[in-house]
């Protein structure tokens, strides 16, 4: 991307967003990735593999073909099983979509979107967003890192030469001369670990920033990335796309934050962007336009559990919520709420009184495992649902159950 003024302003996510490196085989893992990171901040794990799975109904070992195997985002009124915002859910995270359907068309849809964009970062949330490196609406799903700014940190306007800057997942890794032109990037076939570490050739980049103004698909500059300007006769086509993510399914504010880091991962390469991959890579199909899992041995990972806004002196459960199932084809049975009362749903059940406002916990896992933690105090207060609670609530779990039959079809 461009090399960036000073600004005055920072607007930051809750938590922030460490660069992941995607897998490459079978069309891409973008949009898994972008999930992943997000659910790594709200303090779970799974596999790249495994965020495929939720998004498709179907066996992925024999219907070779099917789009439905791909994460995407979902289109207005769209309620398919592949979309973000339906894995996001599945995961125990909340968050809003991005509504295309009352979107202008021409710049002045453009604008209204990265505003979206901008008003949800300010607010802490975690935004996904689709981009485009060959084609439009988007064939590319990043994390928004970072806005800078001229202006203030609540200033929700669109200005031209506020900076977005996302994570691309190493997309442009390998041999690279050092300029930001896309001709000096080559984009490499995947490896297990990113181009540059350690004795590897190579550089693999994570970070891009451009301004507002510059993200454009007509800009006669635009570098690596791009923003689809959305056309006048809008369609499920040529709209923009993005999904922002505010924490985990909490409704009573009962949880405490959790955070999850890879600490160790057992690769000899240890990049300069962290841990943040999986090796040994997945397996490419047999052909380009199979997007099957051709699932990698799993290896092991060590984590780094974080909890925060603790008080010294109070006491607390940490509940770990653990799935070995591969691929992941039903609903977590995560509490959202009574967790002391549902203790039994939880793999283990850590009680712990804070010494300071932060508590850490080390953990070795599968990397094909799936890991959801949350943590409330000892004297959570339980819930008492009315009749008209007991009926969503009903609802609800019948909106689940067949949700899990779905999958399992």
């Amino acid at each position: 991307g461009y090399t960036a003024s000073p600004k005055k302003f920072t607007l930051i996510t809750k938590n922030i967003i460490r660069p992941f490196f995607q897998w490459k085989n079978n069309l891409g893992y973008s949009a898994e990735v972008t999930l992943l990171q997000s659910l790594m901040n709200f303090g779970g794990w799974t596999s790249q593999s495994n965020v495929r799975s939720i998004a498709s109904p179907y066996n992925q070992l024999t219907d070779v073909n099917n789009p439905l195997n791909q994460l995407v985002f979902e289109g207005t009124n769209d309620n398919s099983l592949n979309n973000f915002g339906n894995a996001a859910k599945f995961l125990g995270l909340q968050g809003e979509t991005f509504d295309s359907s009352s979107q202008k068309g021409g710049i002045d849809g453009y604008k209204d979107f990265m505003t979206w964009v901008k008003k949800e970062v300010i607010k802490g949330n975690q935004v996904a967003l689709g981009i485009i490196i060959d084609n439009g609406p988007y064939d590319h799903i990043v994390p928004v890192i970072q806005i800078e700014s001229d202006y203030s940190s609540d200033n929700l306007t669109w200005h031209d030469d506020d900076m977005l800057y996302i994570d691309d997942h190493g997309e442009f890794a390998g041999a690279c001369n050092g300029t930001n032109s896309t001709t000096s990037c080559f984009w490499m076939k995947n490896t297990d670990i990113p181009y540059g570490s350690e004795n590897t050739v190579g550089c693999t980049p994570f970070f891009y920033g451009h301004s507002f103004a510059n993200l454009t698909l007509n800009a006669t500059d635009y570098r690596q990335f791009q923003i689809f300007i959305p056309n006048e006769g809008l369609t499920s086509e040529n709209k923009n796309f993005a999904f922002s993510i505010s924490g985990v399914i909490d409704p009573y504010n009962v949880t405490f934050p959790v955070k999850l880091q890879i600490a160790d991962n057992g690769s000899p390469y240890h990049p300069i962007a962290g841990y943040n991959y999986e090796s040994p890579m997945i397996a490419e199909a047999a052909n380009e336009t199979d997007i099957r899992n051709i699932l990698p041995a799993p290896t092991k990972l060590k984590f780094l559990i974080t909890v925060t806004g603790l008080t010294p002196g109070n006491s607390y459960n940490l509940f770990r919520f653990e799935y070995t199932g591969r691929p992941l084809l039903g609903q977590l049975d995560i509490p959202s709420f009574n967790f002391n009362a549902n203790k039994d749903k939880a793999s283990q059940v850590l009680t712990f009184t804070a010494k300071n406002q932060e508590f850490f916990l080390s953990y070795e896992a599968m990397s094909d495992h799936t890991i959801i933690y949350r943590c409330v105090s000892v004297d959570e207060k339980l819930i008492q649902l009315t009749s008209n609670s007991v009926k969503n609530s009903f609802r609800f779990i019948v909106l689940m159950r067949l949700f899990t039959i779905l999958f399992a079809i």
